[in-house]
């Protein structure tokens, strides 16, 4: 019944007296309703309160882990350079094993480089290899280890010649920035390993490349000139 035919009906006074009644009982409706949904709507308040609140605290931790793993970086680079070998490889020690995985990979790959100048080549190399398989670490410094590792070993004792190229070819392959070096390691493999033609194609890879830049390809074809004037000459 409409508020319209109650009015028709009934006299002025009776209307009215239903339309208040009507309301009462509109509004009891909407206070049983808010007793049933207060609870969701209360709880579903503060787990957004909570999340955001979460969200700004973590952000909030990392970006002061952060701040922290770049001072301590910045120290023992510093002590390395003025010969505290020891403590400054203790501190990177120290961030490759605590911080956030960005600096836990660069706190590695200066750890590796220090053992180099240690002429601890062994265990620089398999700091390297164990960084290359990290999965936690960016991919960019997963190639960086690699070719650094794949360098070191190529100078060591008995290296693996077929091993090491092996394990270059999926950045050959990857048409990325990093293509041109690992073409250049794999052509020292083949020129260590007396294969002048298949070190010439790596050059010529680079060369012949439209996303390598000029510079590397400028200094590929400095070694194919090289590679062919020795050929000429025996």
């Amino acid at each position: 019944m409409t508020n319209q035919n109650l009015d028709d009906e009934v006299n002025p006074l009776q209307a009215e007296i239903l339309r208040e009644v009507e309301e009462e009982m509109q509004q009891e409706k909407l206070k049983k309703l808010w007793k049933k949904v207060a609870p969701i709507v209360v709880s579903l308040a503060v787990l957004a309160l909570a999340i955001t609140g979460g969200i700004e605290y973590y952000k909030y931790y990392h970006q002061q882990q952060s701040l922290k793993a770049v001072n301590e970086m910045q120290t023992a680079l510093s002590m390395l350079s003025s010969g505290k070998l020891d403590e400054g490889m203790a501190l990177l020690e120290k961030i490759k094993n605590s911080s956030a995985r960005g600096y836990h990979a660069m706190a590695s790959l200066h750890y590796a480089k220090a053992l180099v100048q240690q002429k601890k080549i062994d265990e620089a190399i398999k700091a390297l290899d164990e960084l290359s398989k990290d999965s936690k670490v960016p991919n960019a410094l997963k190639t960086m280890a690699k070719l650094d590792k794949v360098s070191l070993a190529i100078d060591n004792d008995n290296p693996d010649y077929d091993a090491l190229r092996l394990e270059l070819e999926p950045v050959v392959n990857s048409n990325t920035a990093w293509s041109a070096d690992a073409l250049e390691l794999t052509a020292l493999i083949y020129l260590r390993q007396n294969n002048v033609e298949m070190a010439k194609a790596s050059f010529e890879k680079i060369v012949s490349s439209t996303k390598i830049s000029e510079t590397k390809k400028l200094r590929a074809n400095e070694y194919l000139n090289l590679l062919n004037k020795q050929v000429a000459s025996k």
